[in-house]
């Protein structure tokens, strides 16, 4: 854990105030960024599943992606891809797109990572349709402040070694229905690293793992994250094993229909949030892991908004075996309703652990528990 922030977790642990609840629940999240809407014109369709760039009659996703980014064609030969123009889209089918065009650390689109520069949308035919970086860079790279879509894809086996972004790297990103699988890096964000916010639907975060902040997905320091009906399962990472939202200037995020299971972490085995405030609904944490500190299922520096979510069986060997809110900056709040706490454990407070003002109303609490007097 980062000096500093193991600082920060001895201070909530020495003055923490133990709330302790246990049961079950169900939990979501939910991801949106504020943009203007993208028209899309050219619709490039790829054919050959080879990562190649040549003026031999086939059109590659590497070239696809450049002929968006530069619009224009990717050779002369019929079959090439033809030229974007302005916001394109990429068709992908249900085949595997392996990079094999070793060379990390370029923005080009050259070799390595697939650079996007312009703004597009990448639609695949479901989870068979898979971008595996096969351990050579990370898959995705968007350059610049571009509007980016993927969907219906799945992104595999990336591995920038100490860059960030295991799978995807972005300012900001819309993911809907992509599964982001087995991808490894010592920087931050596993499977997914942006820097301003992110809309996520309809996805799977799975296996990725980072001894840096954020297994699953990492948000660095602005914008609204809005993730929903998506699920965080066996992630790892030194704070917010699944999630991670980073940076107090991270603006009001939303988690709704969420499952996290069985994802580990120093602090905040399920999320670790310091956004500014963070609402979590009809959501679902079992079997999370806090191994060093807090926040078993999740903990929240900011205000909090938990409701109709069940944490069962989440542990933390510091305070909140389920959830932990946490303030050190300034008073902040919380609020926990309609929930179910259940065989959480925790040094300090086996459901919950607060140091701040929260509100606790209409929550069930099983075994075992521990409610100060």
């Amino acid at each position: 854990m980062h000096p500093f922030r193991r600082r920060l977790h001895r201070r909530v642990q020495a003055g923490i105030l133990a709330l302790l609840f246990c049961g079950a629940l169900a939990v979501g999240l939910t991801t949106a960024i504020d943009a203007a809407p993208v028209f899309f014109t050219s619709t490039i369709i790829v054919n050959t599943t080879v990562d190649v760039v040549a003026d031999d009659g086939q059109c590659s996703l590497r070239e696809a992606i450049t002929a968006a980014n530069t619009d224009t064609v990717s050779g002369a030969s019929g079959g090439e891809c033809i030229a974007g123009s302005g916001a394109d889209i990429i068709t992908l089918a249900a085949e595997t797109y392996t990079l094999a065009t070793a060379g990390a650390g370029e923005d080009g689109n050259v070799s390595g990572d697939l650079d996007i520069s312009a703004d597009l949308a990448i639609n695949g035919a479901g989870a068979a349709t898979v971008i595996d970086a096969a351990g050579i860079d990370r898959a995705f790279h968007v350059v610049g402040n571009v509007a980016v879509t993927l969907s219906g894809l799945t992104v595999q086996n990336g591995n920038p070694a100490g860059a960030d972004g295991g799978g995807i790297l972005a300012p900001s990103i819309t993911l809907a229905n992509v599964q982001v699988l087995s991808n490894t890096t010592t920087g931050r964000g596993a499977g997914v690293y942006v820097l301003n916010g992110a809309s996520v639907t309809g996805s799977l975060f799975q296996g990725n793992a980072t001894t840096n902040y954020g297994g699953g997905f990492y948000n660095f320091s602005g914008g609204v994250v809005n993730i929903a009906n998506t699920q965080f399962i066996s992630n790892t990472a030194s704070d917010g094993g699944g999630v991670m939202l980073d940076g107090l200037a991270t603006e009001p995020s939303t988690i709704d229909n969420v499952q996290f299971i069985r994802n580990t972490a120093v602090a905040g085995g399920g999320i670790g949030s310091y956004a500014m405030v963070i609402t979590v609904t009809n959501s679902y944490f079992q079997h999370n892991r806090a191994t060093g500190s807090s926040g078993g299922g999740m903990y929240a520096f900011g205000d909090l908004a938990l409701s109709n979510s069940r944490f069962i069986s989440n542990t933390a060997n510091g305070g909140g075996g389920g959830v932990s809110h946490v303030n050190i900056f300034e008073a902040r709040r919380g609020a926990i309703t309609n929930s179910l706490f259940a065989d959480n454990r925790a040094s300090v407070g086996n459901a919950i652990a607060s140091n701040g003002v929260i509100s606790i109303t209409h929550v069930t609490v099983g075994a075992p528990a521990q409610v100060p007097g």
